[in-house]
């Protein structure tokens, strides 16, 4: 018995350092990051929380709790995650690009950041409807940032 529960958290301890379950992650939460639980709906989702320490604000990803896998896509973070209505969106930075998962259909929206927009930012979903996205982004050290309006 004590060598089959050594052997299950050494397999648990592995599987939180590994390259797509980096150190720091909190995994299981059915809280967002205000503080609102997951609706019923979405119950075999599980948000992982990304600490970075130093100050930087933590990213979270969403798992299937199904498959343990990470919804968002390889080593993606979200920067926020809420409902608008009742449908669960993911907001991320990646490759000078804004990209929105949408939890209920499970489809991605990538969006181009302009030019001049800094590598290092926060980013933050303000306003969505059918045809608007609106995030507001924040430089990560600093206040510098700006609102960006995409159509879509």
């Amino acid at each position: 018995m004590n060598r089959l529960f050594i052997a299950l958290a050494i397999i648990f301890i592995s599987s939180c350092s590994s390259p797509g379950n980096p150190e720091g992650r909190t995994i299981g939460s059915d809280t967002l990051p205000n503080g609102q639980k997951l609706m019923d709906k979405d119950r075999g989702l599980s948000i992982a929380t990304v600490s970075k320490g130093n100050g930087l604000p933590a990213t979270y990803q969403l798992i299937d709790r199904k498959t343990g896998s990470n919804l968002l896509g390889q080593n993606i973070e979200a920067s926020n995650i809420q409902y608008l209505a009742d449908t669960l969106f993911a907001v991320y930075y990646q490759d000078k690009n804004v990209g929105l998962y949408n939890a209920t259909s499970g489809k991605h929206e990538t969006f181009k950041l302009p030019d001049g927009v800094p590598r290092d930012i926060y980013i933050d979903l303000k306003h969505l409807d059918e045809k608007v996205l609106v995030i507001g982004y924040t430089r990560i050290g600093s206040d510098e940032g700006a609102m960006l309006k995409f159509d879509r």
